[in-house]
């Protein structure tokens, strides 16, 4: 089966790579012999990011102390969450969204792709990410006119030789001084050395600024929400990483019977099983695909007492925003997005992350501890992480969060 699987992908990569080859070549033909020209659109930098919107909050980033600092037009290509997301924040960057899905399986969609990501001139094409798949981001970067193309080493977690191969046929430098366990935040500080940027300097400033504006916004929360509130995150990208849902009930009873605060359950389309399932629990509010709109989640974390989070987009972002956060962390890419390397970039010390050392640990999700388990089970590197371990420590964030009222109040 393992050996059918990567004949399948091998043949995808190599259909994929004659297409885009062919796209390029018909596209010229056809505005050579009709005499048209695409409407260039130049800038001096573009990014190719085509990774999930958890990847997109730590690239923002990136992009904020690069804005900051190199004073030039850019587009970001990338999709259409990830655009929705990073837009408001970056309103002189302009953003091509692209369809990963049907990017990789409709030729149509390419093709009209294509001719969109060619009417792009750039001096540099920057690849700002280490798990990549041709499919999506290489091809682009193949196609897009520019001068030179700069990339980050993958960390070969999801691509085969081939795709290896190709990249040398792509990309004019590589960036390649870490290793698979460095934190994302340590790869794009070594990018931004390449500027002259002192990243962690920046981000001193420019985390601190991002965190007020952030709260500087309409207040969109649903009705009759209480004022103070624990939120929990019991969505993940991958049901693997998703701790279970019933020690997040038992961390939400024990909650309330220490303190008396309620726990508002968020998730995305992979919980909508879910929804419906705390009506005979007292200290659960649902709000379980009732966060879609970037805006109301936003003001929820913001207005949380603090968070409680599976490793997926609504643990970054709650960092980013600076409330204090529980991170609920597996093995299998530890250290490239959790824990935040706190002893280098302080601004996050809001961030509180709770693991099972394994053995096992940086297997790049491969498990190998899976026997007598259902698939769709979480990996053991996270099933096994206590109730009591995330409790002592939203216990003793809560104790912390009444104290610096106490003191505001008395102040």
């Amino acid at each position: 089966m393992a050996n059918i699987k990567h004949s399948l992908r091998l043949f995808r990569v190599a259909f994929f790579l004659a297409f885009d080859s062919m796209s390029v070549l018909l596209l010229t033909w056809w505005l050579k012999f009709t005499n048209t020209k695409p409407a260039t659109r130049k800038y001096k930098y573009g990014f190719v990011f085509t990774s999930d919107i958890g990847d997109m909050v730590i690239f923002s980033m990136f992009l904020l102390v690069f804005l900051k600092k190199v004073d030039s037009r850019c587009v970001v290509i990338t999709s259409e969450v990830n655009a929705r997301l990073a837009a408001p924040f970056f309103p002189g960057v302009e953003f091509l969204v692209i369809d990963y899905s049907k990017y990789k399986t409709s030729l149509v969609y390419r093709f009209q792709k294509t001719r969109e990501i060619r009417g792009i001139s750039l001096v540099s094409c920057i690849v700002p990410m280490r798990s990549r798949d041709y499919c999506v981001t290489d091809s682009i970067a193949k196609k897009i006119r520019k001068d030179t193309a700069l990339v980050f080493t993958s960390d070969e977690s999801n691509r085969i030789k081939l795709e290896a191969y190709i990249e040398k046929y792509i990309y004019d430098e590589w960036l390649d001084d870490f290793s698979v366990d460095t934190h994302e935040l340590m790869a794009y500080k070594i990018l931004l050395d390449k500027f002259g940027v002192d990243f962690q300097a920046e981000l001193a400033s420019v985390i601190p600024a991002f965190r007020a504006k952030a709260r500087e916004t309409k207040n969109l929360l649903p009705p009759d929400l209480p004022k103070v509130f624990v939120l929990m995150n019991v969505g993940a990208s991958q049901l693997y990483k998703r701790w279970p849902i019933e020690n997040y009930i038992a961390l939400a009873k024990r909650i309330y019977a220490e303190s008396g605060i309620v726990s508002l359950f968020i998730g995305g389309p992979s919980e909508r099983n879910l929804q419906g399932s705390f009506k005979s629990y007292p200290f659960i509010i649902d709000l379980i695909l009732k966060t879609g709109n970037f805006e109301v989640l936003k003001n929820i974390i913001v207005n949380a007492k603090y968070v409680v989070s599976n490793d997926t987009f609504v643990s970054h972002y709650s960092v980013v925003l600076g409330v204090p956060t529980v991170n609920i962390a597996g093995g299998g890419h530890f250290g490239r997005f959790l824990p935040y390397p706190k002893d280098v970039y302080p601004m996050f010390a809001n961030s509180y992350t709770i693991f099972k050392q394994m053995p096992c640990f940086h297997c790049k999700w491969v498990c190998n501890q899976l026997a007598g388990r259902s698939s769709n089970s979480p990996f053991p590197c996270v099933s096994e992480i206590s109730v009591e371990d995330v409790f002592a420590v939203s216990g003793k964030i809560g104790a912390e969060q009444t104290i610096k009222e106490k003191e505001f109040i008395s102040a």
